[in-house]
């Protein structure tokens, strides 16, 4: 951030999770769940410093366990992919609904997003919480 990237705008898979409508679930899906789950264990002050790749981290994490338990007990990396694949319209804590299946954007499948400006030390989020048109 900052220099030659302030003020430059990028999309993400979830709101920013300081930003004035995070812990509004119909803009923001569920950062407000995720915010107390952190809260909870770590402390606000530690949401504060590190929330946001708390949240991505979670994503991640979430978006391989659900592939994962689809595959079964018996995974190989075919199942493995198939299973990432059949997502439909699958949403978990902080993202909009991701589909890949019949999708032409396996990419990423995200069908909403969010606007991110870049600032000097930190981001803003531009749009109140998601947006169709992926």
């Amino acid at each position: 951030m900052g220099g030659a990237w302030n003020g430059m705008r990028g999309l993400s898979g979830s709101c920013y999770y300081v930003s004035a409508t995070a812990y509004d679930t119909n803009q923001c899906a569920n950062i407000k769940q995720a915010h107390e789950e952190w809260v909870a264990q770590n402390g606000e002050d530690d949401w504060k410093k590190d929330g946001q790749g708390g949240i991505a981290g979670y994503q991640f994490t979430h978006f391989w366990l659900k592939a994962l338990k689809d595959v079964g007990p018996d995974p190989t990396r075919e199942k493995f992919k198939a299973a990432l694949l059949a997502y439909e319209n699958y949403s978990d804590l902080v993202s909009g609904p991701i589909t890949m299946k019949g999708s032409p954007n396996t990419s990423h499948g995200a069908t909403k997003m969010v606007v991110y400006q870049a600032g000097a030390t930190t981001y803003s989020q531009v749009t109140p919480g998601f947006v169709d048109g992926f």
